[in-house]
């Protein structure tokens, strides 16, 4: 079982002015943080925390692949990732987050990262991810092939019988506007 335990950091107790920590994710990252979107993949982490006159500066260099679903077969494919995120944390009443800035509570002194590292991820994975050329499923590839040529064939279809079915009204707006 992937243990969450190192994600969690105990600013109080950093000594010195910086820290660097790595960190190797796995699909046992995505399962104990119960991911909605990413479920397999390996990463590095990277973080290196800044401490300065009572704001911890965290600078967070991510590196590897995740497994996603190709937009055009389906077949899960690796979708490389490499992100560099900054979040500004400082010891506070409650914990609160806004923007960039994290709210500790100074009773307590311990930032939980493991959502962030995993939201970090999961902003880099790009909007459309496709398979390079020709490494698409070749049966799912001919299928869209045949059926995007049906519907380009309906909807040409379906513009040449509206073109043929004009309401005389629109025919006469046509001719006037025609003439001008």
């Amino acid at each position: 079982m992937y243990s969450l335990e190192p994600f969690k950091i105990d600013l109080k107790g950093l000594k010195g002015e910086s820290a660097h920590m790595e960190y190797e994710l796995t699909d046992g990252f995505f399962e104990a943080v119960q991911a909605p979107d990413l479920h397999k993949g390996h990463l590095c982490v990277s973080l290196t925390i800044h401490h300065n006159a009572g704001v911890y500066e965290l600078d967070f260099h991510t590196e590897g692949t995740v497994v996603v679903s190709c937009d055009l077969c389906l077949e899960d494919m690796d979708q490389p990732i490499e992100t560099d995120n900054r979040v500004v944390a400082k010891l506070g009443e409650t914990y609160s987050e806004d923007d960039d800035l994290i709210t500790v509570p100074e009773n307590e002194g311990i930032l939980d990262i493991a959502w962030l590292v995993y939201e970090f991820i999961e902003l880099a994975v790009p909007i459309r991810h496709v398979h390079a050329p020709g490494s698409c499923n070749p049966a799912m590839t001919e299928l869209l092939k045949r059926y995007s040529a049906d519907e380009e064939q309906l909807s040409r279809r379906a513009e040449s019988e509206q073109n043929e079915t004009v309401d005389p009204r629109w025919e006469a707006l046509k001719q006037l506007k025609d003439k001008s």
